[in-house]
């Protein structure tokens, strides 16, 4: 028998200069696909935006610690300072959703960490002076002091807004409109109704000019009687209604008194009650009218359900930098947290501009 013998091939040489040549190519391929760093969006240059982008991310990361970039905010008494590129947006707005700071009332600044400050108010005077004589019209000025409150609330970022820069960009708009919205909100409730005592003093708890007869109704005559109880020296207007740049005189009611007045006429069977043509705005004896539910309804006895106010004739005084933040993390939901605030205070300073109608003692 015979045997038969298996001879195994050689191998090849190993090529090492192939090999290497291919991680060479390996690794520029690595090289071209790596992932790059995050850039960080300029928002076109809105300083704003970049503030509360920065703010967003610097508090997801620090889960929970706030915003501590004080080089870019305001330290205040109550918590990081909104910068004033994002404060300037939001207080736009509060001034044209509050309602006496939109129709000229009389704003003071007060000073940085102050709770309460004082002010001078005069109404002065002026008249002929003979030559060489003494300026005998002169008023005395008044000092006011007022107690700068807290107002303000919290606003939410979801985990998935954070991570996207396109949704930062949006909420940034949202988050000044909606801050601004719930800042003038408290303001409009305080500054008409406040009681004095722990918040501001609001235009209702000064003395009513005229009665009504009844205590749910209200008769033409006596608006005419309301209209022409406010002083002459506050019966001044600036700009136009229908350029929506008026500065004067308005009407304070709730909706269901409004409801009253639309349907209420003159002598002559007229609506007196106005829609106005060019922007909607609705006027009485055209003076804007503005519904808020923090003015009584008429049907009750004794309530104070119809108030003309000029806004100049009330005092604000609002601390400078007025806006302050923290801003947080919810380790449960990962929501960056927003708490907003600003001190105000509020009082009337001449009554001479006011003028309120109240129902009824009696049914």
């Amino acid at each position: 028998m015979s045997e038969t013998m298996e001879v195994q091939a050689a191998a090849p040489p190993v090529d090492m200069a192939a090999i290497s040549s291919r991680i060479d190519n390996l690794e520029a391929k690595l090289d071209s696909i790596a992932i790059q760093p995050k850039v960080r969006p300029t928002f076109d240059g809105h300083e704003g935006k970049e503030w509360f982008y920065d703010a967003l991310r610097e508090a997801s990361a620090n889960r929970g610690q706030g915003f501590k970039a004080e080089a870019d905010a305001i330290t205040t008494a109550d918590g990081i300072g909104i910068p004033v590129a994002a404060a300037n947006d939001i207080m736009i707005n509060v001034n044209q959703m509050s309602y006496l700071r939109k129709y000229g009332a009389d704003v003071r600044p007060a000073p940085a960490q102050s709770t309460r400050f004082s002010t001078v108010v005069d109404n002065g005077a002026a008249g002929l002076i003979a030559e060489g004589g003494s300026y005998t019209e002169k008023a005395d000025p008044t000092l006011i002091t007022l107690n700068l409150y807290k107002m303000g609330g919290r606003f939410s970022v979801t985990e998935e807004s954070v991570q996207d820069t396109q949704s930062v960009a949006a909420m940034y708009g949202s988050f000044t409109k909606n801050a601004a919205r719930l800042i003038a909100r408290s303001e409009n409730a305080y500054f008409i109704s406040g009681s004095g005592s722990q918040q501001p003093k609001g235009i209702d708890e000064e003395t009513a000019s005229v009665t009504a007869a009844a205590h749910d109704a209200v008769t033409f005559a006596e608006l005419v009687e309301l209209d022409e109880s406010l002083h002459p020296e506050w019966r001044w207007s600036l700009g136009s209604v229908a350029a929506g740049d008026y500065v004067g005189p308005i009407y304070l009611v709730s909706s269901s008194t409004a409801e009253t007045l639309r349907v209420l006429q003159d002598g002559n069977s007229n609506y007196f009650f106005r829609n106005h043509e060019e922007n909607g705005m609705q006027t009485l004896f055209g003076r804007p009218l503005i519904r808020d539910a923090n003015v009584d309804n008429m049907g009750a006895v004794d309530k104070k359900a119809i108030i003309l106010v000029h806004p100049a004739a009330y005092l604000i005084g609002e601390r400078r930098p007025n806006l302050a933040l923290k801003v947080g993390y919810d380790n449960d939901t990962h929501n960056v947290t927003w708490d907003f605030s600003e001190r105000v205070g509020g009082q009337t300073w001449d009554t001479n501009g006011l003028a309120i109608l109240q129902m009824a003692a009696t049914t």
